[in-house]
């Protein structure tokens, strides 16, 4: 089941890789297109994708290892601050440091559910734009210690 864990883990890093490798222009240099209203919504879109895979490794970690999800109106700041503390049967999957800058992208993640395209500009969008790069290769490293620390029979 532990390496099951892993695989997933794995592939959805690998998922969150090719999300940034195929809007890599977009991202690393959001500046070019401001004033561009389509440009700032399909950004804005790749953050939101990016967040939820975010999430999505961490809904794993908690049901496998933690036995339960966080629920009611905050459960996704519950299950962001949840990864960022060890537990009895796992250590912190993220550092605090990585925990904040990802808390950007919830914060914006809430923002663009619920509101208009119209109102999203490419100056809200392009600093999480480009960050968003070194918050992936911070997490896939910290992810990869995660995995390392695993006891062996929940390691790889």
């Amino acid at each position: 089941m532990w390496a099951e864990l892993a695989e997933e883990i794995r592939v959805e890093l690998l998922q969150l890789c090719r999300l940034l490798s195929e809007h890599e222009r977009l991202l690393a240099q959001p500046e070019a297109r401001m004033g561009d209203p389509e440009a700032a919504l399909v950004v804005a879109a790749i953050l939101h994708s990016f967040y939820t895979g975010v999430e999505g490794i961490f809904s794993r970690v908690a049901k496998r290892i933690d036995g339960h999800m966080p629920s009611g109106e905050a459960w996704h700041r519950d299950i962001l601050d949840a990864m960022a503390r060890p537990t009895a049967g796992r250590p912190a999957l993220i550092s605090s440091p990585l925990r904040d800058s990802l808390e950007d992208y919830l914060r914006f993640r809430h923002f663009f559910r619920h509101a208009y395209s119209f109102v999203i500009e490419m100056s809200e969008v392009a600093p999480l734009a480009r960050k968003c790069s070194w918050c992936l290769t911070q997490l896939d490293r910290e992810l990869g210690d995660f995995l390392n620390r695993l006891p062996p029979e929940k390691g790889k």
